[in-house]
């Protein structure tokens, strides 16, 4: 969800989103979050996988601007964040010029948003 949230976030820096749509899926999102928590989120038929159950479930709560939510992303773009992480102890593997170096997710984060 915080990799979710930081790209609505940098939609609305980039202008593609407004502010207001990027507030809503941010609180949408924290929304879907907690019910994942609470264990009250329900998986439906149709639902792919977990970034489309998201994205459902997000659209349900706050309308159609959750559909905004991945525009100019693809799944591989939210792979790394397919799973719960801790952006500050966790490290990314990157390549650059064929050597594979880490960065903190955290950071990476960060510097997409910028």
């Amino acid at each position: 969800m915080q990799g979710s949230q930081a790209y609505a976030k940098a939609l609305a820096k980039a202008g593609v989103l407004t502010g207001e749509e990027a507030s809503t899926l941010v609180d949408g999102l924290d929304s879907v979050a907690e019910e994942w928590r609470s264990g009250s989120f329900e998986v439906v038929s149709g639902d792919e996988d977990i970034h489309t159950a998201n994205e459902r479930r997000l659209s349900e709560l706050v309308g159609p601007v959750g559909g905004k939510l991945h525009t100019g992303r693809s799944r591989n773009d939210q792979v790394p964040f397919g799973v719960p992480i801790k952006p500050s102890t966790v490290t990314m593997p990157f390549s650059t010029r064929g050597h594979c170096v880490g960065l903190p997710v955290e950071r990476r984060i960060e510097t997409r948003i910028e």
